[in-house]
């Protein structure tokens, strides 16, 4: 069974209790140390007392830059911003 969600207002879900996989080739291993997503939508902070916005945004959070970009990467995806540490 799946369902759908519709969002108007913010939103912001964490997944906790992750591992990043290892990339070798990157000379990093598995990993739970800060291994967490976070979806925000219709907002772009850590906190819900910014402006809404048509947009959505995910972070990867991860003790090393390169795995977030790593990650993304597997995904098809690729890091737009600055590292943000909040």
């Amino acid at each position: 069974m799946s369902s759908a969600l519709r969002v108007h207002d913010r939103l912001q879900v964490h997944w906790n209790d992750l591992w990043w996989p290892g990339a070798p080739e990157l000379g990093l291993s598995w990993t739970r140390r800060h291994a967490r997503l976070q979806v925000n939508t219709h907002h772009e902070a850590d906190d819900l007392d910014h402006p809404w916005m048509p947009e959505h945004v995910l972070y990867l959070h991860t003790y090393v830059e390169e795995h977030a970009a790593w990650v993304a990467a597997q995904a098809g995806a690729e890091i737009i911003g600055e590292p943000y540490w909040f």
